[in-house]
């Protein structure tokens, strides 16, 4: 607010979740989810986790550089939100990449509120992962809508998932053979 009160131009931009770009792409959601799982399973348990109520408001990080680029270019004296402009849920993108991984049967998703699921008998492992997902809580709980956003296109298809899921699998299999 001080810098748009002061006369200065400005151009402010804001992007929502950030996720590589759009030809190898990047995820380390699914990283959490599947080393929680493989530790689950090791341990004889099948994870829970909550069901995931808002959208994955996720943006490739060469769109955001090419729509600031534009804004810059152009002059645009705004806030310019850079975000997806038609998100998918974040319930199915988590679904999607643990499809890919022949993992969804070993996760149990309960229909609770994020918030809730800290309150139920979890376990470490549980515990865990839910700590390192907190910080995407607003994005899985609320069906927020950014203003209209600086990007035009959705870049997260299940094209773009399916991507990001052999670009991790092959990046995986490469640190295993180090």
């Amino acid at each position: 607010q001080l810098l748009i009160g002061s006369g200065i131009p400005y151009g402010i931009f804001r992007p929502s979740i950030l996720v590589g770009n759009s030809r190898t792409g990047y995820y380390s959601v699914i990283r959490s989810f599947l080393s929680a799982i493989r530790n689950a399973t090791i341990q004889g348990e099948k994870l829970r986790f909550p069901k995931l109520f808002g959208n994955a408001n996720m943006v490739t990080v060469d769109q955001v550089a090419h729509s600031i680029g534009n804004g810059i270019e152009e002059k645009k004296l705004a806030i310019a939100f850079v975000c997806n402009p038609n998100p998918p849920s974040s319930q199915w993108v988590v679904s999607k990449g643990l499809e890919r991984f022949g993992v969804s049967d070993d996760i149990e998703f309960l229909d609770c509120p994020f918030e809730e699921f800290e309150t139920y008998n979890l376990t470490e492992i549980e515990k865990k992962l839910y700590q390192f997902e907190k910080h995407y809580y607003p994005y899985w709980s609320f069906p927020y809508v950014f203003p209209s956003s600086a990007c035009t296109l959705n870049l997260i298809t299940a094209s773009y998932v399916e991507k990001i899921m052999n670009y991790f699998n092959q990046s995986v299999l490469l640190q295993r053979e180090k």
